[in-house]
């Protein structure tokens, strides 16, 4: 799973949310948290800026471990 992925559920959150408050089209966020397209710098920004991300840009859209199945 993405970093990204891995905030929204941390959140709470679905792409729905995500898109709406990144103000995102939903179809793009679907196509960066799948990696099926590489978003522009400022499209990165608006999503790690409405996740409350402050990390390093590039770590959102690295592969993290899944936790433990719920």
């Amino acid at each position: 799973m993405k970093r990204i992925e891995q905030l929204m559920r941390e959140r709470g959150w679905n792409r729905t949310y995500l898109a709406h408050r990144s103000e995102t089209d939903i179809a793009l966020v679907g196509k960066i948290v799948n990696g099926r397209v590489r978003p522009y710098p400022v499209q990165l920004e608006r999503l790690a800026l409405a996740l409350g991300y402050t990390g390093d840009l590039s770590a959102l859209l690295e592969e993290v471990e899944d936790g433990p199945a719920a």
